[in-house]
């Protein structure tokens, strides 16, 4: 019986590369896919059958892509590495990974406050959960005789014999 070795972390991941990057139709974001295993992941693990490499190890490379602030630098390392190995797996390379929730051994992401769109004095007009001021919404449902001043007054009536003028 001839037993054949895995193939490496790495061309693997060039695999999972080719039939990646074409997917991205950000050339930009191709780029940076591909960088980012070969900065973080490849020194440390490209040359490793990747059956062979524990779940450890992997931890070690996240962590070491967080170092010095980079949390979402570390995130997308482990997205990406979590990628190739169920790249893997699926290919029938692997049975079972521990990379799977790698990225939980980080701390959480910072959630970015979305910009005020509108002075803070009108958003007490607009409903819970709505984009939109609630003129515009009721003029939407018919319900207002003004609601024709939302959009400019030259609308077409919303409901019953109010004429827009």
């Amino acid at each position: 019986m001839v037993v054949v070795a895995a193939p490496t972390f790495e061309t693997v991941a060039r695999d999972w590369l080719k039939a990646k990057l074409p997917t991205l139709s950000n050339g930009k974001h191709q780029i940076q896919v591909e960088n980012t295993l070969e900065r973080y992941a490849f020194p440390l693990l490209g040359s490793r059958p990747i059956n062979d490499i524990p779940r450890s190890e992997l931890v070690t490379v996240v962590r070491a892509a967080k170092a010095g602030g980079k949390i979402e630098t570390g995130h997308r390392v482990a997205s990406r590495i979590s990628a190739v190995f169920d790249f893997a797996q699926d290919a029938g390379l692997l049975q079972q990974h521990g990379a799977a929730g790698l990225a939980r051994v980080l701390i959480a992401r910072k959630t970015k406050k979305p910009m005020a769109s509108i002075p803070a004095e009108e958003a007490g007009a607009r409903r819970a959960g709505s984009r939109y001021p609630m003129d515009v919404l009721t003029a939407m449902r018919g319900s207002s005789a003004s609601s024709c001043h939302s959009f400019g007054g030259s609308a077409a009536p919303v409901s019953g014999s109010h004429r827009c003028s």
